[in-house]
């Protein structure tokens, strides 16, 4: 398997390197970094979940986050860009996935799970999260 470590360079800039890690032959379907920079989350073919602190060097990986492989992934601002433009802390990642299903999870909590949303009746293609935490827009193939 191919493994991009990724490094910040500076704000929005990331410079890649190529290592070779005898980890597993999943692939990599959908990427997004937190907007401070903390977190890589990439989604894999298999619907694993895998979650980088680009600060710490930190894996987690939620297994079966998705019955299927997971296509998309986004952030909401973290509570330090929104300079109290909303009133509360929330601060997610969002995932949807080939099993028409997208799934919210509370970054501060340490990624727990905290909502699932079923509407879609083909593959969830892509995902955006407002700034205010409180709409979710997706795309999907239905």
């Amino acid at each position: 398997m191919l493994f991009l470590s990724i490094a910040a360079v500076s704000a929005g800039t990331f410079e890649r390197e190529a290592v070779k890690v005898d980890l597993t032959s999943q692939e990599f379907r959908s990427l997004a970094v937190s907007s401070n920079g903390k977190y890589l989350a990439a989604g894999d073919c298999e619907g694993n979940l895998h979650i980088y602190n680009l600060q710490t060097s930190e894996y987690t990986c939620l297994q079966g986050a998705h019955d299927a492989e997971i296509l998309t992934l986004s952030f909401t601002l973290s509570t330090q860009d929104i300079s109290g433009e909303i009133a509360n802390n929330s601060y997610f990642l969002a995932s949807g996935g080939r099993d028409c299903i997208i799934h919210l999870y509370d970054v501060e909590r340490n990624f727990e799970l905290i909502g699932s949303v079923d509407d879609h009746s083909a593959a969830v293609t892509s995902i955006k999260v407002s700034s205010n935490s409180c709409n979710i827009l997706s795309c999907s193939a239905d």
